[in-house]
C-alpha cells in the first residue's frame, strides 16, 4: 500500500511536470514563431503591453517599479519633441524675420531711389516752365 501511494505521488508529480514542460515548450515555440515569423506583431504586441503597464503603473507597487524605465524613456522622449519644436519654431521664426527684414530694406531703397528720381524730374519739369 505504501509503494502503491509513493507511486501515486511520483505519477503525479510527473504528470505536472509534463504538464509544465509542455506548457514551457509551447509558450517558447510561440515566442520564437512570433520572433523570426511575425516581428511586426511582435514589437505590436510589446507596445501594447508596455502601454497597459505604464496605464496600470498606480494600482501594485511592483507595477510601477517595471514601467518606471519605460515612464523616464517617454520623459525623454517628450523633452526632446518639446525642444525639437521649440528649435523649428525658433528657426522658422528667425527665417521669416530675416526675410521680413531683407525684403522691407530692398522697398526701402527702392522708394528712396524713386523720391529721389522723382525728385530730379521735377526739378528738370519745373527749370523747363520757366
Amino acid at each position: 500500500m505504501f509503494k502503491s501511494s509513493l507511486n501515486l505521488i511520483s505519477e503525479v508529480f510527473q504528470s505536472v511536470w509534463s504538464l509544465i514542460s509542455a506548457v514551457f515548450l509551447f509558450v517558447f515555440e510561440m515566442l520564437s514563431a512570433l520572433h523570426f515569423d511575425y516581428p511586426r506583431l511582435e514589437g505590436l504586441l510589446v507596445g501594447v503591453i508596455l502601454a497597459w503597464v505604464l496605464s496600470r503603473r498606480e494600482s501594485h507597487p511592483m507595477m510601477k517599479l517595471a514601467s518606471a524605465p519605460l515612464k523616464l524613456i517617454l520623459d525623454i522622449l517628450d523633452l526632446a519633441w518639446d525642444k525639437g519644436v521649440g528649435s523649428i519654431l525658433s528657426i522658422f521664426n528667425s527665417a521669416k524675420n530675416k526675410i521680413s527684414n531683407s525684403v522691407s530694406w530692398c522697398f526701402q531703397k527702392t522708394k528712396s531711389g524713386y523720391n529721389y528720381i522723382m525728385k530730379k524730374l521735377n526739378l528738370i519739369k519745373d527749370d523747363l516752365e520757366e
